[in-house]
């Protein structure tokens, strides 16, 4: 079997796409100013609408918390993206910090919310549990 696997890496975020799984990882390599969290969300949407992408696995450890236009603009962004792809899983890693777990499970709950958006979502502390959850698909 081949696997095609196709990485990529920015200044703030590296993304590792497993196509024959349907699969991306995209995780946050340290805290990114405002233009580059907008940058670095983009780029994760992208990969999701340009590959037939089901499972997302995405690293907000090293995210901390971005502003709150950021966080806006960001549910918009995100909200549009789900809506016109195909993904039916996306697991969050956070850090210890609750406040930035209440953030994106905020967020996470209100982009589904508004659009009933057919995909599962849980979130995680540990990348294995993460994988776990995501791979019971399988």
């Amino acid at each position: 079997m081949v696997l095609h696997v196709k990485t990529a890496q920015i200044e703030i975020v590296r993304f590792s796409l497993k196509a024959n799984y349907n699969f991306l990882k995209a995780e946050w390599l340290r805290l990114p100013n405002s233009e580059e969290y907008r940058t670095g969300m983009s780029l994760i949407c992208e990969e999701i609408l340009t590959n037939t992408v089901w499972y997302v696995l995405v690293d907000v450890r090293k995210l901390g918390m971005p502003n709150v236009a950021d966080q806006v603009w960001s549910t918009g962004l995100v909200k549009n993206a789900l809506y016109r792809s195909e993904v039916k899983r996306i697991a969050t890693i956070m850090a210890g910090d609750i406040f930035q777990q209440n953030m994106i499970q905020k967020m996470s709950v209100q982009t589904r919310r508004e659009y009933n958006l057919p995909y599962d979502s849980e979130f995680f502390l540990t990348e294995s549990e993460a994988m776990e959850w995501l791979l019971d698909t399988f």
